[in-house]
């Protein structure tokens, strides 16, 4: 059998750990794949330049201090330029129906977002959700200094 690449070993480790498990590499990957679950390369996220980096920053700092019902007043109307590719491969674990299919033009993509968007929109609930969540992003910024955040 081939050795596991160092992020494969962590991933098991982590799950023997949060689960207090005593058991090999093997039988964690034996589970994994009872439950539909396949090693697939991870997608990559493109990294931060300095200039996003600058930008994030700028705008988070402007905006500390808006409360919920400040951004509940905002309009938000920006359209974004997807790019995607593969940087590195990293090892995940997922069901295999999940696998991209296809590659997409921009005008596919952004339709496909679009479509989703419709849908979670519908939702209110979750909307709210998403203006409630705004404070803490701003501030996970700017603690972060423009970096990348959890969110």
């Amino acid at each position: 059998m081939p050795a596991s690449s160092p992020q494969q070993s962590n991933q098991k480790g982590a799950i023997r750990h949060t689960f207090d498990l005593d058991v090999s590499d093997i039988s964690v990957r034996r589970r994994l794949r009872s439950a539909g679950l396949r090693s697939r390369i991870a997608s990559q996220k493109l990294l931060l330049t300095t200039g996003n980096k600058n930008a994030r920053l700028h705008f988070a700092t402007q905006h500390a201090s808006w409360t919920t019902e400040d951004w509940g007043r905002g309009i938000f109307s920006d359209e974004s330029t997807f790019c995607t590719r593969l940087d590195q491969r990293e090892r995940v674990w997922r069901l295999q129906e999940f696998r991209p299919t296809h590659r997409a033009t921009a005008g596919q993509m952004w339709t496909a977002i679009s479509d989703e968007w419709e849908q979670l929109w519908a939702d209110q609930a979750f909307v709210s959700a998403l203006y409630q969540s705004l404070p803490s992003r701003i501030e996970a910024v700017n603690v972060g200094d423009g970096e990348m955040t959890l969110y």
